[in-house]
Parts: C-alpha cells; sequence; structure tokens
C-alpha cells in the first residue's frame, strides 16, 4: 500500500533519501513528550493545553508514559469543553497506533494512512515508548521544512556573531546539510546514525558535556547544552582556511 502523498508533496518525492529514513530520526523523544494522564482534573488538562499551544495532539496515559491508553486532539478537548455537560476524556480518546523505531518514515505515513490516524507512539523492543511522532511532523521532516521538538526555538539555526550556527542536535544530517552545514561528513553506509546528535555520540567516548566538541575537518561541532543524557543544541563553525 502506498501513501497518497499530498499534491505539493509529489514531485519531491523521488528527490529525496529521507522517505527510507528511520522514523528516530524525527520522533519526539520519550523524555520530551508532554502526555496527560487519565485521572487529570478537568483545569489541569486545559491548563496543559494551554501551556503547549503548538501541540495539537497529546497521548492520554494510565498513571506513566508506558500505559498510553488513547490520544486526544487538543481541538476535540476544547470542543468538549463547551458542551453542557463537564467534558469526559475517555469518550474522546482516540486508538493509539504503535510502531517500532525500526520503521521507515514511509511505512510509518502508509500505517497512519490505513489507520486514519494521525498520530503514533514509537516503541522499542520491549514494548516501552521511545517517542512520539504525527503525520505533520513526519512530512515536515521529509522534506526539510521546521521540525517539531522539545527545544524548537521557531528557527532551524540561528547565526551568531562570530559566523557559528547554533541548531538542535535532534535535526537530521539531511537538514542540517541542507542549511549548508557539514557538507564534509562522511555519512555511514549502514546508516547506524540519523541525527546530529547520533553523529555526535558515534565519535565521542562518552555521554559529552557541555563544551566538548569535535573536529570534522572542515567544521568544529561544540555541544552547547545537554537535557539529561541527550544532546540539546550544537555550535557548528567553520574553520578558517
Amino acid at each position: 500500500m502506498n501513501f497518497p502523498l499530498p499534491p505539493q508533496y509529489q514531485t519531491k518525492e523521488k528527490k529525496t533519501s529521507t522517505y527510507t529514513r528511520k522514523i528516530g530520526s524525527c520522533m519526539t523523544y520519550r523524555s520530551d513528550i508532554v502526555w496527560i494522564d487519565i485521572t487529570d482534573k478537568s483545569q489541569d488538562i486545559l491548563t496543559l493545553i494551554k501551556t503547549h499551544k503548538n501541540f495539537d495532539y497529546f497521548p492520554v496515559c494510565a498513571g506513566k508514559i508506558d500505559a498510553v491508553i488513547g490520544i486526544v486532539s487538543a481541538r476535540d478537548y476544547l470542543q468538549s469543553r463547551l458542551e453542557p455537560s463537564p467534558p469526559n476524556l475517555q469518550k474522546i480518546l482516540t486508538k493509539p497506533l504503535f510502531i517500532p523505531e525500526s520503521q521507515t518514515i514511509k511505512h510509518t505515513l502508509e500505517l497512519l494512512n490505513e489507520h486514519n490516524a494521525h498520530t503514533a507512539c514509537v516503541i522499542d523492543e520491549y514494548g516501552g515508548i521511545e517517542g512520539f511522532v504525527t503525520k505533520e511532523g513526519l512530512l515536515d521532516s521529509l522534506f526539510n521544512r521546521s521540525v517539531r521538538i522539545a527545544s524548537h526555538t521557531g528557527q532551524q539555526s540561528v547565526i551568531q556573531a562570530d559566523g557559528s550556527s547554533i541548531v538542535s542536535a535532534q535535526m537530521s544530517l539531511d537538514e542540517i546539510q541542507a542549511l549548508g552545514l557539514l557538507n564534509d561528513i562522511e555519512r555511514p553506509p549502514t546508516e547506524e546514525y540519523y541525527t546530529l546528535a547520533g553523529y555526535l555520540l558515534a565519535h565521542l567516548d562518552a555521554i559529552p558535556r557541555s563544551g566538548d566538541s569535535i573536529d570534522t575537518g572542515s567544521y568544529i561541532c561544540t555541544v552547547l547544552s545537554m537535557h539529561g543524557q541527550r544532546i540539546d543544541q550544537v555550535a557548528i563553525k567553520k574553520k578558517e582556511a
């Protein structure tokens, strides 16, 4: 089954290699997922939705992130509050779709279309939640538009006065190179990693700390910030000739 791409994307499909990229390269990571507990009070849910206005969908869980029981859209929940009776979260949930992290973007889009779903929970080999994806986010990633991630600043990169670019480590290498950066690095033939964070971890001996850097040959990549053990932001600066 082929996923019917929107018309604006159809002419681009054959020009991108990201169509067969794994979804792990563009998902919202477990630690960054904003979720609702099924026992949360109505006002608490409303506050959470208002706080995260750029999110359209939220996993609903039974006490913990690994116990996803459904997905609620912000729109459906806000509309339910207009009804005479108190909102019933259970009644407006949609069935969650679970997919392994090894799935490609292409196959994930096909599954989303097949199940008439807008979101999917990404699971590891043990069934634990690894991440969360939306159909819109996958299409954005597929065609190098802005990817929604937890550290999203509204820009793909910020140019500093010294000529360096500050980027999210969760951006894919394709997206980084589309910005004209790191075009000198060798890509692994087996696609062992897809993101800038994956590249850095593959070339460092341990989990990095802020200030750690690597020399790619033409660029210096410096870790600016960490989110727990996950690389958050990186400065990329071209070396002077």
